[in-house]
């Protein structure tokens, strides 16, 4: 039994967390720090060689990529080109390592300065899929005509990581930013290797055959090459990237009351449990909700594992619910002689017993008006027992029964 209980929060944010994640450049707009994607009606890709390998140095990877971008205009034309990321923290992070050229060999030109712009957050509007956070910008000129080589590089980092009902990582090079370019991209070509890299090389070699793990281990199969169980190479002509370049491990975990820190489910905001009819649909778009990211990578997985995670959900209402009214979980106090209650999981160092939902709902204060507060239920210890519901909330908690046993 452990003394103190470390947050979920810690959990989901080590395991959860995003690796850098390398992309297409793409054109942009925007006035002073700001930018927003831009589609060309004038500059075709006709090209990209793109080579993501493991970074000696720091145990990351590197992305080396050529892009033979071509004005197909008969004037001249001057614009802001970027190469996106997914969060400010991520392009921070790449600029200390990222060179542009243009051209090649000793007609090579380094390009100066390469700026730092971030999305406008304070404009409301839908977002689209070449939309990102960041984006390292420099500017390029092409003559009426002119074909020119833009060379990227730079240290990208660790790949994804996952550790929710999805287990595992996987290194991604985002393509849909092609898109934006005029006409499809002629001819491309993407290089994966892990040959170098010990911990990913094993884990990628050793997925093979295995269980509720994606399979082939890679995006775009039918374009795709093992070249050796380490290496993977995929090759397109006159393409429009539809999906990202991926090559990883992600195995499906699944749903169980049993799995801890991996059954959060974030409940809907605003709270409603006092206010509205919880329903059968209410439950369904949750678990859409869930689903969504995997569905499509696990059809058979999702659709075996639905009512599970469709029960998990009603728990985490029902606990809310109490929660709301000031249930602070407690099973007890440690008594000499006396085993813990079946359900404890962890005894704080002052003996009291506390279940799993315990720390689950604090985190709720800083971000939806401070509601809850522990130990000041009606019951002992400030619990909160369903006779003392009252309305809405006595109709949801007895509903949301129906779906599992606490």
């Amino acid at each position: 039994m452990i003394s103190r209980f470390r947050s979920i929060s810690a959990f989901l944010m080590a395991l959860s967390a995003v690796g850098s994640v390398s992309a297409d450049i793409y054109r942009v707009i925007g006035k002073g720090n700001t930018i927003a994607p831009l589609r060309s009606s004038k500059i075709a890709m006709d090209a990209e060689t793109v080579v993501v390998e493991p970074e000696k140095a720091f145990g990351g990877f590197h992305v080396t990529a050529d892009f033979t971008m071509r004005n197909t205009s008969a004037e001249p034309i001057t614009c802001d080109v970027a190469f996106p990321f997914e969060s400010r923290g991520h392009a921070t992070n790449a600029r200390e390592s990222f060179k542009v050229t243009l051209g090649e060999g000793a007609i090579a030109t380094r390009v100066s300065p390469i700026e730092l712009k971030v999305r406008d957050e304070s404009v409301k509007q839908p977002r689209s899929p070449h939309d990102f956070a960041a984006a390292l910008v420099w500017r390029v000129s092409w003559a009426a005509g002119e074909t020119k080589l833009i060379r990227v590089s730079y240290d990208m980092g660790e790949p994804e990581h996952y550790g929710r009902f999805v287990d595992g990582w996987r290194l991604r090079y985002i393509v849909k930013t092609g898109a934006l370019w005029k006409g499809p991209i002629g001819k491309a070509d993407i290089t994966i290797r892990l040959t170098e890299h010990p911990l990913f090389a094993t884990d990628f070699t050793k997925s093979a055959g295995k269980r509720d793990v994606l399979d082939p281990p890679f995006s775009y199969p039918k374009n795709a090459r093992r070249v050796s169980p380490t290496e993977v190479t995929w090759h397109f002509e006159n393409w429009t990237p539809e999906e990202d370049i991926w090559l990883g491990v992600v195995t499906w975990v699944g749903f169980s009351f049993d799995h801890g820190w991996r059954n959060f489910i974030p409940t809907p905001a605003p709270y409603g449990g006092a206010t509205e009819v919880y329903t059968d649909a209410l439950l369904e778009r949750i678990l859409e909700r869930e689903l969504a990211p995997w569905r499509d990578s696990f059809p058979e997985q999702a659709q075996r594992d639905r009512p599970t995670l469709k029960a998990l959900i009603a728990g985490w209402l029902y606990r809310e619910i109490f929660a709301r009214n000031g249930d602070s979980f407690s099973l007890g106090k440690k008594k000499a002689g006396e085993p813990a209650p079946a359900k404890t999981f962890v005894t704080d160092l002052d003996g009291n017993y506390w279940s799993w939902w315990h720390d689950k709902f604090p985190r709720a204060n800083s971000s939806r008006g401070g509601w809850y507060h522990p130990g000041t239920g009606p019951g002992p210890n400030g619990t909160v027992r369903l006779s003392d519901l009252k309305g809405f909330e006595r109709k949801n908690a007895e509903f949301l029964l129906h779906y599992f046993s606490p």
